[in-house]
């Protein structure tokens, strides 16, 4: 008995950025916001003049890439697997799922025709807390990188690491007496530090002695955007053609293609760990 029921066996992903990021649906190209550090108040005498506080307007902007997938097949076997279609569709499901799960977390951003990841955001900015030893995880780190948060953010702020970091942090409550993390018999402890905890598998997990290692984020991620322009389509493409003399080569194909953005608008939201 055949069960044509594709298993799929790589390794998947664990992809939290969804769940916990602003997904916003466009039907353009690009998104444009509006952002402003905000008005600063003051302390005047009595018939002093008040001073010009207008807000600093800024525009973020971020682009929309195209990402794609195909899959060739024979007519025959379109004729022959019942449900074909369906399994594949689901298979690309899961192959957009682990493109966009690095692509969050570390993609390169514009100029390299993907999204900006939120490590690629966050490098270089105030955001980034370097490590108290060299080459070492340890306790004060975890406090260290949530004091990055600001008070506007630390509220709504949730934190996402490698799982093999998760089971780093996990190992701190054995030697000190801190609360780490709660119900800790779970698959994946829900709060580190009293805040939201979430696996993403796309980060750095193991520490490369003289490398920078940034495995370990905090933040309010409604700062960090994902740009969805309409949807994820799955198109029959009905003869695909031989390269010999361009016939017909008996094959058909599925054709699958999405375009996304992400970007971070306020890099000051975030805490960034870099153990190095």
């Amino acid at each position: 008995t055949l069960d044509s029921s594709l298993i799929l066996t790589s390794s998947g992903s664990a992809n939290p950025f969804r769940q916990i990021s602003k997904v916003i649906p466009i039907t353009t190209d690009d998104w444009n916001g509006v952002s402003t550090a905000g008005i600063s108040a003051s302390w005047d005498g009595e018939a002093g003049e008040v001073s010009d506080d207008a807000p600093t307007l800024v525009q973020p902007s971020i682009k929309t890439w195209k990402a794609q997938a195909f899959v060739p097949f024979s007519i025959e076997v379109g004729a022959d697997w019942v449900g074909m279609e369906s399994e594949l569709r689901m298979a690309f499901g899961d192959a957009k799922d682990t493109l966009e799960a690095t692509a969050f977390a570390t993609g390169a951003g514009d100029g390299s025709s993907q999204p900006t990841g939120i490590v690629t955001a966050l490098t270089g900015a105030g955001a980034v807390q370097a490590s108290a030893g060299a080459d070492a995880y340890a306790v004060a780190d975890v406090y260290a990188t949530i004091n990055k948060v600001p008070p506007r953010h630390r509220g709504q702020a949730s934190w996402i690491a490698a799982y093999s970091t998760i089971n780093l942090t996990r190992q701190f409550g054995t030697a000190v007496n801190h609360a780490f993390l709660t119900d800790l018999t779970a698959g994946s402890p829900p709060l580190l530090l009293g805040r939201p905890l979430y696996e993403a598998s796309a980060l750095d997990g193991t520490i490369n002695a003289g490398a920078e290692n940034y495995m370990l984020i905090a933040g309010n991620f409604d700062r960090y955007h994902i740009i969805d322009r309409i949807g994820m389509f799955v198109e029959l493409v009905p003869h695909l053609f031989a390269t010999g003399n361009n016939r017909p080569s008996g094959q058909r194909g599925l054709y699958c293609y999405w375009r996304v953005g992400a970007g971070c608008v306020d890099t000051g939201a975030f805490g960034m760990l870099n153990v190095t």
